[in-house]
C-alpha cells in the first residue's frame, strides 16, 4: 500500500466522521500533494484511486 492510498483512506474516515456528525462544514488538510492534485483533477483521472475519489 503506497503512502498515497493510506491518506486517500485517511481522508475518507475524515469526511465519514464529518458525516456522522452532521457537520455542515469542514476544512480538511493534508500534505500528500498527490492526493491534492487527484481531487482537482478527478474528471481526468482513470486510475483505481480516481474511480475511488469519484465515488466519495
Amino acid at each position: 500500500m503506497t503512502t498515497e492510498w493510506v491518506e486517500f483512506y485517511a481522508f475518507e474516515e475524515g469526511l465519514k466522521l464529518v458525516h456522522s456528525l452532521n457537520i455542515d462544514n469542514a476544512i480538511f488538510k493534508t500534505d500528500c500533494s498527490s492526493l491534492v492534485n487527484r481531487f482537482k483533477k478527478c474528471k481526468y483521472d482513470i486510475t483505481i484511486i480516481g474511480h475511488r475519489i469519484n465515488e466519495i
